[in-house]
């Protein structure tokens, strides 16, 4: 009886990789295989809805999914992404989720014996926890950077003095929504990055390079948002410093810094930063 239970849980294992592996090849389809994908991915997803390896693809799948045709680039498909990534975020640390937070916190916050000689119990015990805390810090930085794209740099308080005195003053409302809108944007932003220091002190807690990108972006964007737009560049400026042509985000995060100083009245300094990309990435034209 008890071999027949190991077989039937091992069938059941081998079953959910094939459908893991079959759902990774629709989405590297892209929109052609969209409607697919997402279906098959709901389908999982109420068969096994704490999977943590399901949530950690449907979160990567919400953060780099093109947006449907009949969807607009810009400010539409900003917000498509945006609702779609929190709702992935949201699965991850739901209370019924796969992760338990308060263990995690428990675990990280004791000393934790990681020798060779640690027992196979504390082992596989810190390893589940290294797992949980890496998709709690991901869930949490993908969340804040997507509701992020809904408040652009130029997003700043309508009445914050910046620029020369015959500076266009910032639009208080952006993108055709109303103020409402926008403040419960700014709440909702707000209150995800609270969440996300929980779990994220700094870059060191994120290991890909391309996410301390986006953890900049992202608390430049806070730091805007609370009408700071120098604390901003200070971000900005400190990550672009890092930066290499193999960088996954180092345009994204000059032109930020370009646009921030355009709108601060800087021209002379967004100058600056263009002329430094064009010697970071130089356009290389095709051989004669």
């Amino acid at each position: 009886m008890h071999a027949a239970a190991e077989d039937e849980e091992a069938l059941a294992k081998a079953v959910l990789e094939a459908k893991m592996g079959r759902l990774g090849e629709l989405g590297k389809l892209g929109s052609a295989a969209r409607a697919r994908h997402d279906a098959f991915e709901a389908a999982l997803l109420a068969e096994h809805p704490t999977h943590l390896p399901l949530l950690l693809h449907s979160l990567q799948h919400a953060r780099t999914a093109a947006a449907p045709d009949d969807i607009e680039e810009g400010i539409a498909a900003t917000a498509w992404r945006a609702s779609r990534v929190a709702d992935a975020a949201g699965r991850l640390m739901a209370p019924d989720g796969p992760i338990e937070p308060s263990a995690v916190a428990e675990h990280f916050g004791q000393h934790q014996d990681s020798s060779a000689d640690a027992s196979k119990e504390a082992k596989d015990k810190g390893k589940e926890m290294d797992e949980q805390q890496a998709a709690l810090r991901l869930a949490a930085l993908a969340k804040a950077h997507a509701l992020s794209e809904a408040l652009p740099l130029a997003d700043l308080p309508p009445d914050l003095e910046i620029g020369p005195p015959d500076a266009e003053a910032p639009s208080a409302v952006a993108g055709g929504a109303t103020s409402g809108e926008q403040d419960a944007a700014r709440e909702a932003f707000f209150s995800s990055v609270v969440q996300m220091k929980l779990w994220v002190g700094g870059e060191a807690d994120v290991a890909d390079d391309g996410e301390k990108d986006v953890l900049a972006l992202t608390l430049a964007r806070y730091e805007c948002a609370r009408a700071r737009p120098g604390a901003a560049l200070a971000i900005l400026r400190k990550q672009m410093a890092k930066h290499h042509p193999a960088s996954a985000r180092a345009k994204e995060v000059a032109a930020e810094t370009i646009a921030l100083y355009r709108h601060l009245g800087l021209e002379a300094w967004a100058t600056n930063v263009e002329e430094l990309l064009v010697e970071r990435f130089p356009v290389v034209g095709t051989p004669l």
